[in-house]
């Protein structure tokens, strides 16, 4: 399982990213934000480094930074994703930086109410960010402080020590600074001594460090993320096996059979064969890395029913009720 980092661009409202994907496939990935996953129509299986989670329709996960995680829908799923730095609120809630949130499914933490509550906020802070109407940072932003107050109080989470913090900060960029390396030279040759030089640590460790992390050793990870890059050529171009076996950063193409017959369960041939028959069959390359994502004006269309169905609980007595500590919620 290779895990590719991935660099977030906030645009117009700092430390918030929303879209919409109709998702078949999104290989393992870490990014520096905290991630919060709903799926709105189908079902998707989302796999972390240890454990996996089921999410059908309404449901929602959340991503801590730097989680290595890889989705898998049954056929097509729409997903409404938002990308989160914690630093949003940490100038009047210094905890969030601290907080690890459980690899669960928030939602089956929340009475039903509560959990109807949290996906109306969630639709209806999409559909202003994708309507940017005047004061829409606002409306975000305000709606995402209430999201987080719900979520501190129903879904578990770990809170790292002031002990932990340093090496549980100086963890996380170690990871990103692997795995951008990685990503960045995966056509070079790669020795682990090399990343070991680079973050001055001793081979041993960083091998502990990349099982323990990871998920994986060096080696496997390497083979992953160049079998992952040969899958992308083998789908978008024409080049033949030899080229792609050196654009993926292969030494031969004996080396890009052997890592990709074990990785896909078929030879690059038979894969490339099976993909372009799926594609000339239903027009679209089912088994690719697909992942569709939505223009402004498409993400509001498909919202429009999901914001009439939650406007009104946003009036209800639930949320009255939140502004009563007596109260739980």
């Amino acid at each position: 399982m290779k895990n590719e980092f991935e660099y977030i661009n906030h645009g117009q409202i700092q430390n918030l990213k929303v879209f919409l994907v109709n998702l078949e496939y999104r290989s393992p990935h870490i990014h520096s934000d905290l991630e919060l996953i709903y799926v709105l129509d189908g079902s998707v299986s989302l796999q972390s480094r240890t454990a996996s989670l089921r999410l059908s329709k309404n449901q929602f996960a959340l991503l801590n930074p730097f989680q290595v995680h890889e989705l898998q829908a049954d056929s097509n799923a729409l997903i409404l994703a938002f990308q989160i730095s914690t630093k949003f609120c940490k100038d009047y809630y210094p905890q969030i930086l601290d907080l690890e949130f459980d690899f669960c499914i928030g939602s089956s933490y929340m009475p039903s109410e509560t959990a109807k509550l949290c996906f109306s906020i969630a639709t209806i802070l999409a559909y202003h960010y994708f309507l940017k109407e005047s004061g829409y940072e606002l409306h975000c932003m305000g709606l995402l402080n209430l999201f987080f107050s719900l979520l501190v109080r129903n879904v578990p989470f770990q809170t790292i020590c002031a002990e932990s913090r340093s090496s549980h900060i100086l963890k996380n960029e170690r990871i990103g600074r692997i795995v951008t390396y990685l990503e960045t030279h995966y056509q070079e040759k790669i020795l682990l001594t090399e990343l070991a030089d680079l973050e001055k640590l001793t081979i041993p460790y960083l091998s502990h460090f990349f099982k323990d992390q990871l998920g994986m050793s060096f080696q496997e990870y390497l083979a992953d993320l160049r079998c992952e890059k040969a899958r992308q050529l083998l789908l978008l171009t024409d080049y033949n096996l030899t080229t792609i076996s050196m654009e993926s950063g292969f030494s031969g193409l004996k080396y890009l059979n052997q890592a990709f017959t074990k990785k896909y369960e078929c030879t690059p041939t038979q894969y490339r064969s099976l993909t372009k028959s799926e594609y000339s069959n239903s027009g679209q390359i089912s088994v690719a890395n697909s992942q569709d994502f939505l223009s402004a004006q498409t993400s509001l269309t498909c919202l429009q029913p999901y914001y009439q169905d939650a406007t009104w609980l946003l009036a209800s007595p639930i949320l009255g009720n939140f502004f009563d500590s007596n109260i739980p919620i």
